[in-house]
């Protein structure tokens, strides 16, 4: 029950899913986003060192 009305009737109110309606129940502030690690830049990766000496003289 949320707030007195039926999960199903909260999740087609919303228009979520059931599991997600439980987390938002469970927790009262979200518990957030972790990045499991650092994006990659593979077009990138040849010419970041190039990019980042521009980018320091033109400070």
């Amino acid at each position: 029950m949320v707030e007195g009305r039926s999960e199903r009737k909260v999740t087609r109110y919303f228009g979520v899913h059931r599991k997600t309606v439980k987390k938002m129940c469970q927790y009262a502030v979200p518990p957030g986003y972790w990045r499991r690690s650092e994006p990659g830049y593979p077009k990138l990766a040849f010419s970041l060192t190039f990019i980042d000496a521009i980018l320091e003289a033109d400070k």
